[in-house]
């Protein structure tokens, strides 16, 4: 109950008072106004310190846990993958409340450039994605700052790790000699790919070509042979005449092996005969009047020049997954699942003008995520991760490693050993806690081939969707809370004794006072 309310006990205490004066009987006048006014006080300690346990829920939640929504302009939400592989796009993900009474602007920065941005109204909450796609590997951080009247301010930091394409194993397989895929086979192989080529040169002659990998006869599809590759690139031609065994072979490594397939289409190759062929993915094709344009990749246009393209496209359906597209957004490639298996069907067959003019970075990223949407995908047996959603510095880290082993190598970040314990109900996860004493990018590693790199924030970094201090803020305040009602208990006894005594006093000497 509230201390305010118990002040309404004031009159009822002076009313009674004022009847127990105008009584006749004087004889212990005094005494029964001293029970009677201790009667009423310890009635008001009582409904007092009752009550503040059953405020307690109220207490916390005007704390800066639920506040923030309501009455604070800023983030209460923010979210990204911490890993991508190239090709990939990084996307954040916030809730942002803006209680001002002009907009403020949220800016995706990196490498002192804006990548993206959004709006957030005066007196509004949005739900906001901020979008960019590295295009080279490695360890990157962008920031999220916002603008209100030209007045920028960093409210955290992004940092993302950008993979490469575990090494596959390709198969690519011409109707006739390619540009396209010459310079495909060697790019592959620089970016340390295991490829294979076969090429039909004339009528009956085959060209073969091998990076990384011995010398396989590559002649007759078999399951034998497409056992041995993560990914097959072919032409709509060449598929076209596979043999009955050689397409079942090729359906069954799609299906039942997770093969992935690469259809590069092109404007000659009658599209009836190879829909016939059972390909549940090949879309129909219509035509396109102008062949230059801009490339949009998985949402983003690259920065390099116009492409020339084939005078076709792709149409658009429910079980396709659109991948390119050009500047009228018509479809140049898509992605269709098949059993295990996932095929692209594409219409580019220019990609290599870019490698020629040295746009090195958008080839990368066009061909990065066509393999990583199609490609096999592999899982480690053995990984580390971080479980401390905003590591910061000088507070503890929880680090789990996964392993099917009974033993595990050293656990180290740079020269540091880390003590790992054995989860006693799941053995195969270990766990361990580390003390970063500075910020920036840490290096997880186990043994010599499992690491895991993460980042530690500084403490501007995301001040307010930080669950883990916020925890530690009500975990505080209920503690102090908890230990301030520790001598309550035993006090409101005592206040509930005074309070009976005083009711049993009046009681006691009204009835002998009528006798």
């Amino acid at each position: 109950m509230d201390p305010l309310y118990t002040l309404l006990l004031i009159p009822v205490w002076c009313i009674l008072l004022i009847i127990e004066f105008r009584k006749t009987a004087k004889a212990n006048r005094f005494m029964r106004a001293l029970a009677l006014t201790a009667a009423i006080l310890s009635l008001a300690m009582i409904l007092i310190f009752s009550g503040t346990g059953r405020l307690l829920p109220a207490a916390i939640q005007n704390s800066p846990i639920s506040t923030n929504k309501g009455s604070r302009t800023g983030l209460i939400k923010i979210g990204w993958a911490d890993e991508i592989n190239l090709g990939d796009s990084l996307i954040v993900r916030g809730e942002y409340v803006n209680s001002l009474s002009q907009s403020v602007g949220l800016y995706l920065t990196g490498f002192g450039l804006k990548l993206d941005s959004c709006i957030v109204r005066p007196g509004s909450t949005l739900r906001f994605t901020l979008k960019t796609v590295p295009k080279i590997t490695g360890h990157f951080t962008y920031t999220v700052k916002t603008n209100t009247s030209g007045d920028y301010k960093l409210i955290g930091t992004v940092p993302v790790q950008v993979a490469a394409l575990d090494p596959l194993h390709i198969l690519i397989v011409n109707s006739s000699p390619s540009f396209e895929n010459k310079y495909l086979k060697d790019w592959l192989s620089i970016n340390k790919n295991s490829v294979a080529m076969l090429s039909l040169s004339s009528a009956a002659n085959y060209q073969t070509a091998y990076q990384n990998m011995a010398v396989t006869p590559l002649r007759t599809f078999s399951s034998l042979l497409l056992n041995q590759f993560d990914l097959l690139i072919i032409d709509l031609k060449a598929l076209k005449n596979l043999t009955s065994p050689e397409f079942q072979a090729l359906s069954q490594a799609i299906t039942g092996q997770g093969l992935g397939l690469i259809i590069q289409q092109d404007s000659m190759t009658n599209y009836r005969t190879a829909a016939n062929m059972h390909l549940s993915g090949l879309q129909k094709i219509v035509g396109l009047a102008d062949t230059l344009s801009r490339i949009n990749i998985d949402g983003a246009y690259t920065s390099a020049e116009k492409m020339s393209l084939l005078p076709v496209v792709l149409s658009a359906t429910k079980n396709a997954q659109t991948l390119v597209l050009n500047q009228r957004h018509e479809i140049l490639a898509n992605l269709i699942a098949l059993g295990k298996g996932k095929i692209i069907q594409t219409v580019i067959d220019h990609s290599y003008f870019w490698l020629l003019r040295g746009e090195k970075s958008d080839y990368a990223y066009l061909w990065s995520t066509l393999l990583n949407n199609v490609s096999k995908k592999k899982t480690n047996l053995a990984r580390l991760t971080i479980e401390t959603r905003f590591p910061r510095e000088d507070l503890p880290v929880l680090i789990h490693f996964i392993t099917p082993l009974s033993t595990i190598p050293g656990i180290r970040i740079d020269q540091d050993p880390i003590s790992m314990r054995q989860n006693e109900d799941l053995q195969h996860i270990w766990s361990g806690t580390y003390w970063p004493r500075k910020t920036g990018w840490f290096q997880l590693l186990a043994g010599h081939e499992t690491s895991h790199w993460f980042y530690v924030y500084s403490t501007s970094d995301w001040s307010l969707p930080d669950i883990f201090s916020k925890q530690q803020e009500t975990t505080g305040y209920v503690k102090h809370l908890e230990k301030n009602k520790t001598d309550k208990p035993f006090l409101l006894v005592i206040i509930f004794l005074i309070f009976i005594i005083s009711l049993a006093y009046l009681w006691l000497e009204q009835k002998f006072d009528k006798q």
